[in-house]
């Protein structure tokens, strides 16, 4: 219990000190499920759908904040350990420039 205690207050800590999530990238589970989606998964965003416009608003709502517009920018995927695979960004991207994706999203799809 003293682990699980010590655990849970680090969280709450870096909770109101850093911000929202920033735990997940220190807990060891959340990276365990990170490094699986990174690699087995292949979990990527898509950047070169269409033209970036600068606007910010990707940057601004992702909860890791990881720098979609940059990747976007530069025509290249976002490939992160530390993305939650959330979508907001793909969401709120009014060129819809940005898109998330699997190996089994992209799979899917491609039979279709």
């Amino acid at each position: 219990y003293k682990y699980l205690a010590f655990d849970l207050l680090f969280m709450i800590v870096t909770w109101i000190v850093w911000g929202p999530r920033t735990y997940c990238a220190y807990c060891s589970a959340g990276t365990a499920v990170g490094i699986v989606a990174r690699f087995v998964g292949r979990q990527s965003i898509q950047t070169d759908i269409t033209h970036c416009t600068s606007c910010t608003l990707c940057n601004r709502v992702c909860p890791m904040h990881l720098k979609p517009m940059d990747a976007a920018q530069n025509k290249v995927p976002l490939r992160s350990i530390q993305c939650t695979g959330c979508r907001r960004c793909e969401e709120i991207c009014p060129t819809g420039n940005l898109r998330y994706g699997t190996a089994a999203t992209r799979l899917l799809k491609d039979r279709t």
